[in-house]
C-alpha cells in the first residue's frame, strides 16, 4: 500500500526572514511517515543553520537518495519571505500550484520538476515576487484541486473564487477553501487526508 504523509511548518529564520514549508511525502508502510517527518525536520534544521534555500533542498535530496533502500520520495513547497523588503522566494519541487492574491489580482505560481529522493542531481529553480501589505499567499497539496479533475482548468476555476475571500482572516480563508473542497470530496482520486491548505497574509508591523 502506498501511503501519503503531508506535513507543514513555519520557521522564523535569521535576518528577518520567515519560511513556509509544505511537504507531501510518499512511501510504503509506516516508514513513509518516519521518512517524511525526518525530511521536513532536516530541511528545517538546514534553513535555521543558515543554508541557502537551494542548497538545503539539494542536501535533503542527496540524503534521501542515499538512505532510502526502497521507493521513497517527497514534494517540497517552500516560500521564504523577507519581512523587511517584502521579497518572497518560492521553490517548488514537484509541488502543486500556489496562489498569490495582491490588490484583487491572483497570480499562479507553479513549476515542473521531479520530487526529491528520485535522482541524484535535481535542478532547483527560485521564483521571486515582491509582496506588500494585504497580500495573501495560498499553498496547497495536489489533493485539493484534484476534486475538480472533471473541470478542464482546475487552477483557473480555483483562482476565480479567491478574490472574494480577501477580506477574511487567513484561518477563515483556509476554512472556507477546505469547506468548498470537501463539499466536492467524492470526485477526486485523493482521500480527504491528502488535502492540506496553508494560508499566510502580509501585514504591516
Amino acid at each position: 500500500m502506498l501511503y501519503r504523509v503531508i506535513l507543514t511548518t513555519t520557521i522564523q529564520l535569521k535576518d528577518g526572514k520567515y519560511a513556509l514549508l509544505l511537504l507531501d511525502g510518499m512511501g510504503v508502510g509506516r516508514s513513509a511517515y518516519i521518512e517524511s517527518s525526518t525530511t521536513i525536520k532536516l530541511l528545517e534544521c538546514l534553513l535555521r543553520s543558515g543554508f541557502e534555500k537551494d542548497m538545503a533542498v539539494k542536501t535533503v535530496n542527496s540524503i534521501l537518495v542515499l538512505r532510502s533502500p526502497h521507493e521513497s520520495f517527497a514534494t517540497i513547497d517552500m516560500a521564504v519571505l523577507d519581512l523587511y523588503s517584502g521579497r518572497a522566494d518560492f521553490i517548488k519541487i514537484c509541488a502543486a500550484a500556489s496562489f498569490l492574491i495582491s490588490r484583487g489580482r491572483v497570480t499562479v505560481i507553479k513549476s515542473n520538476s521531479l520530487p526529491v529522493g528520485i535522482v541524484e542531481e535535481i535542478e532547483v529553480t527560485t521564483q521571486t515576487k515582491t509582496l506588500q501589505a494585504g497580500d495573501i499567499l495560498i499553498m496547497l497539496t495536489d489533493g485539493m484541486l484534484d476534486v475538480y479533475r472533471g473541470i478542464k482548468n482546475q487552477e483557473k476555476w480555483f483562482e476565480a473564487i479567491l478574490p472574494d475571500l480577501t477580506g477574511l482572516h487567513p484561518q477563515e480563508i483556509a476554512d472556507v477553501i477546505m469547506q468548498v473542497i470537501n463539499t466536492n470530496g467524492g470526485k477526486g482520486r485523493h482521500s480527504p487526508d491528502d488535502r492540506t491548505v496553508l494560508v499566510a497574509k502580509v501585514e504591516n508591523a
